[in-house]
């Protein structure tokens, strides 16, 4: 009877072929290789997937600040007079303030009002938000700023600037990316771009570029010379040409940058 022969192949390799540790250490070194060049874009897509979501929400929350003006004499509201800009569309003001955040936004506002790269990378409190101008002379030309008492508008205890009077809105960013302090990555509600005292700037959340929400709607990616450049407009065309300023902002590091404004 023929009986059936069992092969076994690693027996029948012959001596010698099996991988060596330099074989061994060859191919780690390629996929070590491999994975190199593979992270820096993976990180690089990972930060433009954030920078797009940030603007997206910057850009939702901008269109929300325009519609109060819109329905209030192009008064603008920046926040109330603690800074709490969430509160100032969410629950404090007015006649129609459930139709700016509320209403259009029910489970989705809290999303939109933090920056996406900077802690607590979500919606714990009012105060770790995006960083809003104040609407009075800290912050803009003091020529476009006013009070309740000079509009009736649906609001009190409150910030605004007059958009009739503003003559580069494409330059002056409302809110944006910011800081709460130096070589901080936390975000803060309020922020002072006038102070180099303040602690609260603007800041290059994104590579060293901030999103930033400006009062025509759009909304920028700009970095320091940017702001620095396009903020500095309002204040030329407003206020009197002896006046100087700094103006601040902090990098994606939280050092803070300073330049001199004359005019």
């Amino acid at each position: 009877m023929n009986q059936i022969e069992t092969v076994h192949p690693l027996k029948n390799l012959p001596a010698g072929k099996s991988f060596t540790l330099i074989e061994l250490l060859v191919v780690i070194a390629i996929i070590a290789i491999l994975a190199g060049m593979l992270l820096p874009a993976l990180s690089k897509a990972k930060a433009t997937a954030v920078k797009t979501q940030c603007m997206g929400n910057q850009r939702q929350l901008i269109l929300a600040f325009l519609n109060y003006a819109n329905d209030n004499h192009e008064i603008l509201l920046t926040s109330t007079q603690s800074g709490y800009w969430v509160m100032g569309l969410y629950t404090r003001l007015g006649i129609k303030h459930n139709q700016y955040l509320t209403n259009r936004f029910i489970d989705t506002w809290p999303k939109l009002v933090v920056c996406p790269s900077l802690a607590p990378f979500k919606y714990v409190d009012i105060y770790h938000v995006y960083g809003m101008r104040l609407g009075n002379a800290s912050t803009f030309p003091r020529s476009i700023c006013c009070s309740i008492a000079d509009y009736e508008v649906s609001g009190k205890d409150a910030y605004f600037v007059m958009m009739k009077k503003m003559k580069y809105p494409s330059s002056n960013a409302l809110f944006g990316c910011s800081t709460g302090g130096e070589f901080s990555k936390t975000q803060t509600y309020s922020i002072n771009i006038r102070k180099s005292d303040s602690g609260k700037f603007f800041t290059g959340a994104h590579v060293n570029r901030m999103n930033a929400a400006c009062l025509d709607g759009h909304v920028g990616n700009w970095n320091a010379d940017d702001f620095f450049t396009e903020t500095a407009k309002e204040f030329v065309a407003n206020e009197v040409p002896t006046f100087t300023t700094n103006l601040w902002i902090a990098n994606e590091r939280g050092l803070y940058i300073t330049k001199k404004i004359q005019y």
